[in-house]
């Protein structure tokens, strides 16, 4: 059984419009040295299909799981699913492909500070990509004196 590659992309284009997020990832400015500044950029600015990843079979938000050192939760964790040519672009040529967003890149979900932990191609068939984020607002508000 062969997929039909055009049918697929255009489902994905269909959803997107029709129930899309748009999305605005941004990047920490390096000084001359390589360090990050504190201030952020502009890097991408994309419309995907916001949906969340729970990485246990169960229906839960928080699974605690009982191990030999400690207790490990699992969480939910949100992802961006974005057509593939609005994350990577390609050199001159168009034999490589480049992405965007980085590691490490930032975006906001409301009032809250998520980060990029991840980007994945989606069954590597350079249609959609996911693009996972951990959720860091939170964890920022409870420091503030």
């Amino acid at each position: 059984m062969s997929l039909n590659f055009k049918m697929e992309l255009y489902k994905i284009k269909r959803e997107i419009k029709r129930s899309g997020t748009e999305c605005t990832i941004y990047r920490d400015v390096l000084n001359d040295f390589g360090e990050p500044t504190g201030e952020l950029e502009e890097v991408l600015k994309v419309k995907g299909l916001y949906h969340e990843y729970n990485p246990h079979t169960l229906d839960t938000y928080v699974y605690t799981t009982g191990e030999e050192i400690g207790v490990g939760r699992n969480k939910k964790t949100p992802q961006i699913l974005c057509l593939f040519d609005d994350v990577f672009f390609s050199d001159n040529e168009g034999e490589e492909k480049y992405m965007h967003v980085n590691v490490g890149d930032v975006c906001y979900f409301g009032k809250d500070k998520y980060i990029c932990t991840g980007i994945r191609n989606y069954q590597e068939l350079n249609i959609a990509v996911d693009i996972s984020f951990e959720g860091v607002g939170e964890v920022e508000s409870r420091h503030k004196v």
